[in-house]
């Protein structure tokens, strides 16, 4: 009978270690090259565009704020503003989508 301990398959059984973060951490999931996601917890302080607004790669969709610090977030791709998922003034948690650009 063996002593190693089975383990969800992101860290070699036996390790030694704990493995309950590696048994309980989510998938991740791939996203769109024009879904923007939040790159920290914190707050919409300015949205910049509206669903339809046609917007180039590199232009402002919005400030956010984090940390204390204004971060601009800017289109990653040529395209539509096809999806605004935020408000003015929302908290958002990590890895909230904010604007989906198609």
């Amino acid at each position: 009978m063996s002593d190693k301990k089975q383990t969800s398959g992101n860290v070699p059984a036996g390790n030694g270690g704990d493995n309950r973060k590696y048994i309980k951490q989510e998938t991740w999931v791939s996203v769109g090259a024009g879904t923007v996601l939040s790159f920290m917890p914190g707050t919409v302080s300015e949205i910049n565009v509206k669903e339809g607004d046609k917007v180039k790669k590199g232009d402002l969709l919005m400030v956010f704020r984090a940390m204390k610090m204004n971060n601009k977030i800017l289109s990653p791709i040529d395209g539509v503003v096809k999806k605004i998922n935020v408000e003015k003034g929302q908290n958002l948690p990590k890895n909230h989508i904010m604007v989906e650009v198609a």
